[in-house]
């Protein structure tokens, strides 16, 4: 994987995506290219190969490539601008990690749910459609319980 990193000054006028994720305790795995070699926990990597597949050309912010690891004081300053930059986003990709423990069932029943909220705000009547009696199945509730239960909700900076 390859980036090019630039320094530009953060304005209304930058257009740019804002990663979200969780570090994770583990040491680096895996190398990629941001100018130079750089290595990166899994769970980054995991997150950067998603955007990859379905963005072609995207500026990205992510914390731990935008920042010197390994410059405090640039690190400490930093982090203070961390809202500004989130704010400044044009959108804020939320990276909950890979697909595990029937996470996919999870995410298509929160579309569900989406769905039928709009459903019912139009036509109360919509909670005795039938299309909707999969939201109140075990097996998604209990899918969805281990979505909510990642770290991602537990961070700081969300």
């Amino acid at each position: 994987m390859r980036c090019n990193l630039r320094n530009v000054q953060l304005n209304h006028s930058l257009k740019f995506h804002a990663l979200s994720y969780v570090w994770g305790t583990e040491p680096p795995t895996h190398s990629i290219t941001v100018n130079e070699k750089v290595d990166i926990k899994s769970n980054l990597y995991s997150a950067l190969r998603r955007i990859q597949s379905q963005f072609t050309d995207l500026e990205l912010w992510c914390d731990a490539l935008c920042m010197n690891q390994d410059d405090s004081e640039e690190k400490n300053r930093e982090v203070l601008r961390m809202g500004d930059i989130y704010r400044s986003a044009e959108r804020v990709v939320i990276w909950l990690g890979k697909e595990e423990q029937k996470s996919d069932l999870a995410m298509s029943n929160i579309r569900k749910w989406g769905g039928f909220y709009h459903s019912l705000r139009k036509q109360p009547s919509a909670l005795l459609q039938p299309r909707f009696g999969s939201l109140f199945d075990p097996a998604a509730w209990n899918a969805m319980r281990y979505l909510f239960e990642r770290l991602w909700w537990f961070r700081i900076w969300i």
